[in-house]
C-alpha cells in the first residue's frame, strides 16, 4: 500500500474512534429528553447498560470473525450495522425500540472499537511507528468526549434528540467509503469449524459477570452463590473444551502468556483509576465544592487536553526512548494525579481537582500507545485478532468491575449520614482505592518487561 492508502485507511478508522468517543457523551446529553419524550424513566437503567452489555460481550467475537473473512469486510459489517441501528435509534416511537437501537449500536460499536487495532498493526507492523499511529487513536477519542455533551446539548437544544442519532449516520458512513477506497488486505480465506460452543460459553461467562459486577449490592447471597458456581463451572468447561478444539475461540495458549496477560492487567489497573476520576470528580465538584452541573464536567477538560498534547509529546519520544521507559514516565504522571485525589481535602480548590485530570492525562498520552503495542507484540501473529479483542473485553470487565466497587462505597459512607462531610469520606476512599490500584500497576509494569 502507498503512504496516501495508508493515511486515508488510517483516516477511515480513525472516524469509526471518533464515533466511539460522540456516541456515549452525546447520547447521554439526550437520556433525559429521551425518557421524557418516550415515558421510559423506569428502563433508564437497561437504556444505559445495554450498550456496554453488547460491546463486551462481542468483541471476542468480532476478532473471531475478522479471521475467518478479513478484518475489512468485518469492520464494515459492524459499521453497516452501527449505520443502521442510529438510524432507527432517532426514529424510535417508543421506549423498546429505543433499547433495541441501543443494543445493536452496541454491537456495531463492539467492532468498530476493536478491529481497528489489528489492522493498524497490519498497516503498521514497526512497533515505534504503530505506537505513534495509536496515539493519534487516543488524540481523537479526546477530542470526541471533549465535543460530544456540547455538540449533543446544542443538537438537543436545536433538532431535537432524533438528530443526535442521525448526526452519526455520516461519519460512518464516511468511514465506510474511504476504507473500502483505500485499504487492500490480503486474506487467505479458510472455512475452519467454526468454535460455536466455545463462542457461546464465552458470551455466557462474559455476560453473567457484567451482570454480577453491575448488580454487586442488589442481588441477594443466594443468587452471589448461584452466580459464583454457574461462572466456576463455565470457565472450567471453557478451559478444557479451548484446549481440545481444533479452532478455539480462544487459546489457551494466550491466557497462559506471562507477557500478555501482565500486559493487559496493567492497563486494567489504570483504567481503574481512569473510571473512578470520570465518574467521581465531577461528583467531587458538585458535591463538596458545591459547583454546578456544567462546572462539574468541566473536571474533565484538562485531562482531555493533556492526553491530546501527550500523544503527540509520545510521538517524538518513541523515538529516542524505549517502551518502558516511556511507560515509566507516564505511570509517573498517573501516580501524582492518584496521590493528589487521594490527599485532597473539603478545602481543595475546583483548580485543584481539574489539575489532577491534567496528570492523569498527560499519563494517559504517554502509557496507552506503547502498551497497546507492547501486548500485541507478545503474541504471535496469528493470534493477534483474538488478543485484541480478548483485551478489550478485559477492560471493560476491569472497569465496570471498579465502577461497582466505587459506588458501593461510596453509597455505605453516604448512607451512614448525609452532608457534605460523608460524601467527602466516601469520595476519599475511593481514591484511596484508585492509589492502590495506580501503585499496583507500577509494580507490575516493573514485573511485566522481565517476560
Amino acid at each position: 500500500m502507498t503512504k496516501k492508502q495508508k493515511r486515508l485507511s488510517m483516516v477511515a478508522l480513525l472516524l469509526a474512534n471518533f464515533i466511539g468517543g460522540l456516541d456515549t457523551t452525546m447520547i447521554n446529553t439526550a437520556l433525559p429528553q429521551i425518557i421524557k419524550d418516550l415515558n421510559g424513566v423506569n428502563q433508564l437503567g437497561l437504556l444505559t447498560s445495554i450498550l456496554l452489555f453488547f460491546v463486551a460481550l462481542t468483541t471476542v467475537l468480532w476478532g473471531k470473525l475478522g479471521e475467518v473473512v478479513g478484518n475489512k469486510k468485518a469492520f464494515q459489517l459492524a459499521t453497516m450495522i452501527f449505520i443502521l441501528a442510529s438510524l432507527l435509534g432517532g426514529l424510535s416511537w417508543n421506549i423498546w425500540v429505543r433499547v433495541f437501537a441501543r443494543g445493536m449500536m452496541g454491537l456495531g460499536i463492539g467492532g468498530m472499537v476493536s478491529i481497528p487495532y489489528v489492522i493498524y498493526a497490519k498497516l503498521f507492523p514497526g512497533s515505534k511507528e504503530r505506537a505513534i499511529a495509536l496515539g493519534w487513536v487516543t488524540a481523537f477519542y479526546s477530542v470526541a468526549s471533549i465535543l460530544g455533551p456540547i455538540v449533543g446539548g446544542f443538537i438537543v437544544d436545536l433538532l431535537g434528540w432524533s438528530w443526535v442519532f442521525y448526526s452519526l449516520i455520516p461519519f460512518g458512513v464516511i468511514s465506510l467509503i474511504l476504507l473500502q477506497l483505500f485499504y487492500q488486505e490480503r486474506v487467505e480465506f479458510h472455512r475452519p469449524k467454526v468454535d460455536y460452543f466455545g463462542s457461546s460459553l464465552l458470551v455466557l461467562i462474559s455476560g453473567l459477570l457484567l451482570y454480577w459486577i453491575s448488580n454487586l449490592t442488589s442481588i441477594s447471597l443466594v443468587v452471589h452463590m448461584i452466580l459464583g458456581l454457574v461462572l466456576m463451572f463455565a470457565c472450567i468447561l471453557l478451559w478444557q473444551w479451548e484446549k481440545r478444539v481444533e479452532d478455539p475461540i480462544l487459546p489457551i495458549s494466550l491466557l497462559k502468556n506471562s507477557s500478555y496477560i501482565t500486559k493487559n492487567l496493567l492497563m486494567v489497573l489504570i483504567y481503574a483509576f481512569t473510571i473512578g476520576y470520570s465518574i467521581y470528580a465531577p461528583m467531587w465538584a458538585q458535591t463538596i465544592l458545591k459547583t454546578n452541573a456544567t462546572m462539574a464536567g468541566g473536571t474533565q477538560i484538562l485531562s482531555s487536553i493533556a492526553v491530546m498534547l501527550a500523544t503527540r509529546i509520545a510521538a517524538s519520544l518513541i523515538l529516542k526512548w524505549n517502551f518502558k521507559k516511556l511507560i515509566n514516565f507516564g505511570f509517573l504522571s498517573i501516580a501524582v494525579s492518584a496521590l493528589m485525589m487521594a490527599f485532597a481535602t473539603e478545602a481543595s480548590s475546583y483548580l485543584y481537582i481539574a489539575g489532577s485530570g491534567a496528570f492523569l492525562g498527560l499519563g494517559q498520552g504517554l502509557v496507552f500507545p506503547p502498551a497497546q503495542v507492547a501486548f500485541q507484540e507478545a503474541v504471535p501473529k496469528e493470534q493477534l485478532n483474538i488478543a485484541t479483542t480478548f483485551s478489550l473485553l478485559m477492560r471493560t470487565l476491569g472497569q465496570t468491575f471498579m465502577a461497582s466497587v466505587y459506588g458501593l462505597v461510596y453509597a455505605s459512607q453516604v448512607s451512614l449520614n448525609s452532608g457534605v462531610s460523608q460524601s467527602y469520606q466516601g469520595l476519599h476512599l475511593i481514591f484511596i482505592l484508585a492509589l492502590i490500584a495506580v501503585l499496583l500497576g507500577w509494580v507490575i509494569n516493573q514485573i511485566t518487561w522481565k517476560f
